[in-house]
């Protein structure tokens, strides 16, 4: 089992090579994220899972395929964060920076130690015993070929936030 999420995970990302653009509404990618993580294997009845969309459609040009597999793997891992339940929401709102919209994915999990801090986004590194390493790895290299960026904030043991800003049309 461990071997064919491996490769699946890294079928996934080879077929990610090819865009397909069209006009993505913001709101719907993260109804559409929060929906697949609710029915995920990993969902735990003691999430609340939380969803704040931005009062008026906002649309951006991209693969919305690509952008849902990126919030997804992120969303996965913050599944993984909180095996004893919290709280995780993902949210939107204009970014400060003209032209840009920030989506943000923030848990209550038990955040990331800084000595791996630096390693997330390696490919193939993960500190679960189930993970490929292929995940964030992904999810950065797609929000980059959408000329857009992807950070986070993280403290051990109170959660993390993943800040990813995407240009709007």
């Amino acid at each position: 089992e461990r071997l064919d999420a491996i490769v699946e995970d890294f079928l996934s990302f080879t077929r990610l090579r090819t865009m397909e653009i069209g006009s993505v509404d913001v709101n719907e990618l993260m109804m559409d994220v929060v929906v697949m993580l609710y029915r995920s294997g990993k969902f735990n009845p003691n999430i609340k899972l939380v969803c704040r969309e931005l009062p008026e459609p906002l649309v951006i040009k991209g693969d919305g395929k690509q952008l849902r597999q990126a919030l997804l793997n992120i969303g996965m891992n913050a599944l993984d964060a909180m095996p004893d339940g919290g709280e995780l929401e993902v949210a939107a709102t204009r970014a400060t920076r003209d032209g840009m919209v920030e989506v943000f994915i923030r848990d209550t999990g038990r955040g990331m130690p800084a000595a791996i801090q630096s390693r997330v986004f390696q490919p193939f590194f993960s500190t679960k015993d189930h993970g490929s390493g292929i995940g964030l790895f992904v999810a950065q290299n797609v929000i980059q070929g959408h000329r857009g960026e992807i950070s986070f904030e993280t403290a051990d043991g109170a959660g993390t936030t993943f800040h990813i800003l995407l240009p709007v049309t």
